[in-house]
């Protein structure tokens, strides 16, 4: 199936946000249970990054349409499953 390039960003986009979550779960739990190991420090680099890209994606929308705020799209992660401080 081929997809316009906005609606493909914005499954991107979507997609990165639960990576994001879920990232976040993992590291909370690697934390409480191992501390601060190389499993740690991997999953917080892997969380960076897809942050990095998420933001950035989101910029590029953002410059198109002024529309979107990027620190509430990227909060909103944490409705559901609370603030996780990385």
């Amino acid at each position: 199936m081929k997809y316009k390039y906005e609606t493909e960003r914005e499954l991107i986009i979507n997609a990165l946000s639960e990576e994001i979550g879920e990232l976040a779960q993992e590291i909370e739990k690697e934390r409480e249970t191992n501390g601060f190991t190389a499993q740690y420090r991997a999953l917080s680099k892997t969380y960076n990054d897809t942050t990095k890209h998420y933001l950035n994606l989101i910029k590029e929308v953002e410059s198109e349409t002024g529309d979107i705020d990027a620190l509430p799209a990227f909060t909103s992660v944490y409705d559901n499953r609370g603030v996780v401080a990385v």
